[in-house]
């Protein structure tokens, strides 16, 4: 498995802090003064990304369809691409989209971005999948809708044109799903299946979910963030709120720094308390020199800078070479 992409200067891998990708997507209603209020949300929640969807309507959808003229007042022009990017680029967060047709990959591609996502509608769309392959850039894909041998075949796909870039994000594509259909463990699933990095795209209404993928190995995480659930639109009811965003977070990076390096090191406070909280072995009463010890003559006790209670039985039966006085800390050096 390849343990670090970068993006950018972002590294992401085993051992780094997840990849926060705050999912703007289509909840800017097509106004860039909201698109750029939601952008300041991500960046003050900590968030490492700004993500939104690009496409062009014709390309996506039917003029039949009957969402047609309600997803086209959310398609971004160019110039709402140049200034959403540009806004990124000043207020130092990556910018990311979603891209679900060549033309905007094309175009994206010109822009210099450095990574593509590609969202579960897509998993099966493996023409798509492979011109996005061919750009060379790391790939962030989603896997709702899809059953192994449908993420099996995108991931063989983008790994066919050369491309190992891949972070394969575990993702139930209800909106929202509930709770007990989260299924989490699914994660490490993906990543022995496919020996590949794993994350979450997750659109539960909860930020406990997020923070437990993390436990579970995600080193990146997708949620779809919004100004308001009360706001009009497709995906505000399963988005999350600026405050709730911070809170996910703070918890992620609380939980990453618990997490630690899975080696066992007794360090700072531990440290300085070990000394005081364990036991050594001492005296209980005066012994001569010449005397033969025995357990009844030795007592476990605080504080523990004698030697530990575990020598106890290599003690018994040693001849005593010195005078101990009552309270003594018994020494290997003092028996024979």
């Amino acid at each position: 498995m390849k343990k670090l992409i970068k993006i950018g200067k972002r590294q992401i891998g085993e051992g780094y802090p997840a990849l926060i990708i705050a999912e703007i997507g289509i909840n800017h209603n097509g106004n860039i003064k909201l698109a750029k209020k939601l952008i300041d949300v991500a960046k003050d929640a900590g968030a490492d990304v700004a993500k939104f969807q690009s496409f062009k309507t014709d390309d996506l959808l039917s003029n039949k369809d009957v969402n047609y003229q309600k997803i086209k007042a959310l398609e971004l022009t160019d110039n709402m691409h140049y200034e959403i990017m540009d806004y990124c680029k000043s207020k130092d967060i990556l910018f990311m989209s979603s891209v679900c047709d060549e033309p905007t990959v094309d175009f994206l591609e010109k822009q210099g971005v450095l990574a593509y996502k590609i969202a579960s509608c897509d998993l099966t769309n493996l023409p798509l999948v492979s011109y996005i392959a061919k750009k060379g850039k790391p790939i962030i894909i989603s896997s709702g809708f899809g059953k192994l041998n449908d993420i099996r075949d995108a991931l063989e796909a983008i790994k066919r044109e050369g491309n190992e870039e891949i972070i394969l994000l575990h993702c139930i594509a209800a909106y929202p799903p509930k709770v007990e259909e989260m299924n989490l463990r699914f994660m490490q699933r993906l990543a022995k299946e496919f020996n590949v990095l794993v994350g979450l795209s997750d659109h539960s209404m909860t930020i406990e979910i997020p923070q437990a993928a993390v436990t579970l190995g995600a080193v990146c995480i997708e949620k779809h963030i919004t100004l308001s659930r009360e706001m009009e639109g497709f995906d505000h009811k399963a988005s999350i709120e600026p405050q709730e965003l911070k809170k996910m977070i703070e918890g992620i990076r609380i939980i990453e720094k618990a997490l630690g390096n899975g080696e066992r090191q007794i360090i700072g406070d531990e440290f300085k308390l070990s000394k005081i909280m364990k036991r050594s072995i001492l005296a209980n009463k005066d012994i001569k020199k010449g005397e033969v010890l025995k357990k009844e003559m030795l007592s476990i006790k605080r504080p523990g800078e004698g030697l530990p209670a575990k020598e106890l039985p290599n003690l018994i039966g040693k001849l005593v070479l010195r005078d101990i006085k009552e309270g003594d800390y018994i020494k290997f050096e003092d028996l024979k």
